[in-house]
């Protein structure tokens, strides 16, 4: 029914945490792909010795993380699937009662709820497509299901964007008219220092990107860039001041 992508760089202490906890409930509709950057070797002498045969390992992806999750994809074999991140943390006890939603459910797209620093995001904006990726949904890694089957209409992540693929596949699949849902009850505590807050401000311009290959006006979306990159850049100067 579900599988979760996990892309991995060589952090072992995280990844044996998630382990732990996915293997730890007993779902038997639930799976786990890892795509580790690392070869095999050096992944089994790292972590833990995981038996579980929902758990399987996708090695050496070190192309970037949207090469990783397409690596991921492909091996999916269960009707949805959802991605996170080392730092998120999914309620993995939650898993029985999403699954039978999920089987009562006809929809391509199921976003959460989501937690990031401390505050709680439940929404979906369709009509906010052309100010995005940011605010139609509140996050990708551990807040957006997704059908598998869309990658065949829609196609795979495109790996020319570094930080916001996922925002522009996601915003494709919301103008093609895909079925949408939201439960609103908060399932994941997003991390919120990883790499799309590393990369914010190239995030910002790759936005400005994916705006308009959605069809975006040119001058709407270069302001919309100037506005929201300098308001990170004021943040971040005064940050240094403090």
């Amino acid at each position: 029914m579900l599988t979760f992508i996990l892309p991995s760089h060589k952090d072992y202490d995280a990844l044996n945490n998630v382990l732990l906890r996915f293997c730890s409930i007993a779902c038997e509709q639930a799976r786990l792909i890892v795509v580790e950057s690392s070869d095999e070797n050096t992944v089994l002498d790292n972590i833990d010795d995981v038996s579980d045969s929902r758990v399987s390992f996708l090695y050496q992806a070190n192309n970037g993380i949207y090469d990783a999750i397409n690596r991921g994809i492909k091996a999916v074999n269960t009707e949805y699937y959802v991605v996170i991140g080392l730092d998120d943390v999914f309620q993995f006890s939650n898993l029985a009662r999403l699954v039978i939603l999920l089987e009562n459910l006809n929809y391509d797209l199921v976003f959460l709820g989501i937690e990031k620093n401390g505050r709680h995001y439940a929404y979906y904006n369709p009509f906010n497509i052309q100010s995005g990726p940011q605010g139609v949904f509140p996050s990708h890694t551990g807040g957006a299901i997704i059908r598998k089957e869309l990658h065949d209409r829609i196609g795979m992540y495109d790996e020319r964007f570094k930080t916001v693929a996922d925002g522009l596949f996601l915003c494709r699949c919301l103008k093609a008219g895909c079925a949408v849902g939201l439960l609103g009850e908060t399932y994941c505590s997003v991390g919120a220092g990883g790499y799309s807050k590393q990369k914010e401000l190239s995030a910002e311009w790759e936005s400005h990107l994916v705006r308009q290959l959605l069809g975006t006006n040119l001058l709407y979306s270069v302001s919309l860039f100037c506005f929201r990159a300098g308001k990170r850049l004021l943040k971040r100067m005064v940050g240094k001041v403090r």
